[in-house]
């Protein structure tokens, strides 16, 4: 009896630290399911469970053409934008409330995961050919690649033009056009403002048609 008295101990000892051991592995599973804010290179988030999946679609490829792409985009271009939503100097109903909820560092971490992501052709291209050919003309005559770039793939600053979706665009000249949406240097509003409704129409629909893989 005391031998069985003395083993008792240890097969109690050894069952509390085999749950102990269960529970710090479930933990340690738990936490390794959640991404790593504190990761340069966060390859988990943002997910497709996140809220800017819905608009924007999954790793920021829109398959909407009223939301914008953000795969592509650069960081610069995207950290400014969501700070101006934040802030209240770019106003949208979704955007805004979203923004601002968002840690600076947090801001940083989206446009960094996005600027990363590939961008891909817009699979909802409309416009007729004499429509996309008639913006094709306009967007040359307007000089719209010295600054958005040689194939409008957009740079640090400046965002990506080549494949983002026909309405998206085209709210976009028209808010540039109305003063409803600004830039510091003026430049959107002046051309906006020169073309009639149909012609930004057309410009959307020619940009909205290009491949942003493609150079």
């Amino acid at each position: 009896m005391a031998k069985l008295f003395s083993i008792g101990p240890l097969i109690a000892a050894a069952a509390i630290a085999a749950a102990i051991g269960s529970a710090a592995l479930a933990q340690g599973r738990l936490q390794a399911s959640q991404p790593d804010m504190s990761r340069a290179d966060a390859r988990e988030w943002p997910n497709s469970l996140d809220n800017c999946a819905f608009c924007h679609g999954d790793n920021g490829q829109s398959v909407n053409p009223r939301y914008p792409s953000l795969a592509g985009l650069g960081a610069t271009y995207i950290e400014a934008q969501l700070r101006a939503f934040a802030t209240g100097e770019r106003r949208n109903p979704n955007m805004q409330p979203l923004a601002r909820q968002l840690t600076g560092d947090e801001i940083t971490a989206f446009a960094s995961y996005y600027s990363r992501q590939p961008a891909k052709a817009n699979p909802y291209t409309t416009g007729v050919k004499s429509v996309i050919e008639s913006g094709r003309k306009l967007v040359q005559s307007g000089g719209c690649r010295a600054c958005h770039g040689t194939s409008l793939e957009g740079n640090g600053e400046l965002p990506r033009l080549a494949g983002q979706g026909t309405d998206y665009l085209a709210k976009q000249l028209d808010d540039f056009a109305a003063g409803r949406r600004s830039e510091p240097t003026g430049t959107m509003k002046m051309l906006a403002s020169a073309q009639s409704p149909a012609e930004r129409k057309a410009v959307s629909a020619y940009l909205a048609s290009l491949d942003p893989a493609r150079r």
